[in-house]
């Protein structure tokens, strides 16, 4: 898990110049691969997933990344 974390945080800058279909897929597949890996019922919603796994939707992670980043995002804090 911490390696595809990674990984995706690297390319974070990507995904937010992204459309919105890469993004819809990224998130596809990041769903596709946590039901994999913990073996979660096909009826369980992605939002008990992502809570019960404490991971961020691919989209909310690329946002909090970027403003780590961003000038604007540090005068904020």
């Amino acid at each position: 898990m911490s390696l595809i974390r990674s990984l995706f945080n690297y390319c974070f800058i990507i995904l937010q110049s992204g459309t919105q279909n890469i993004r819809a897929e990224m998130q596809k597949m990041q769903n596709r691969v946590l039901r994999i890996i913990k073996y979660f019922p096909l009826k369980t919603s992605i939002k008990t997933i992502h809570k019960e796994l404490r991971i961020d939707l691919t989209d909310d992670r690329a946002n909090k990344l970027f403003l780590n980043l961003s000038p604007q995002g540090k005068a904020m804090k």
